[in-house]
This record gives C-alpha cells, structure tokens and sequence, in this order.
C-alpha cells in the first residue's frame, strides 16, 4: 500500500501488545512501535513522512502471531 501519514489497520485475535517495525529494502529497522491492541480490529497512527522514497517491509508481531507486508513510500 501506498503510505505517507495514515492509521495502520491491525486485526488482533486477543487484547495484548503489538510490536509494529517497519524495515528498508536493505533490513535496516527505520521504525518501531509498541501498542496495546484490543481484539479485533485497530486503527494506529502512523506517520511515514521522513521515510526515503522507497520499498519498506511492515511487521506486525502479536503474542505468537507474525503478519508482513510491503510498503510504498513515493
């Protein structure tokens, strides 16, 4: 997805605490947050906007549970 400054859009399977960490293209960690989420659905600030033009990777760790996805900054 395209990003600049949005919510991220997280589903949780229970309340607990999500780690957010966004990567470059090279595996550099730009970026690291740690949330408390209730079950279901979260919207969480985010603000992307010093981030480099470029390809980013998104991970979502919560209790056991990993979800990664691409992100575009143009």
């Amino acid at each position: 997805s395209d990003v600049c400054s949005s919510d991220l859009s997280v589903s949780a399977p229970a309340a607990g605490t999500a780690i957010l960490s966004v990567a470059s293209i090279s595996g550099a960690v730009v970026y690291q947050r740690v949330v408390t989420v209730k079950a279901g659905l979260n919207n969480i600030p985010a603000d992307f906007t010093s981030f480099a033009t470029g390809v980013y990777s998104l991970k979502v760790v919560i209790g056991e549970q990993t979800w990664v996805e691409k992100l575009i900054k143009r």
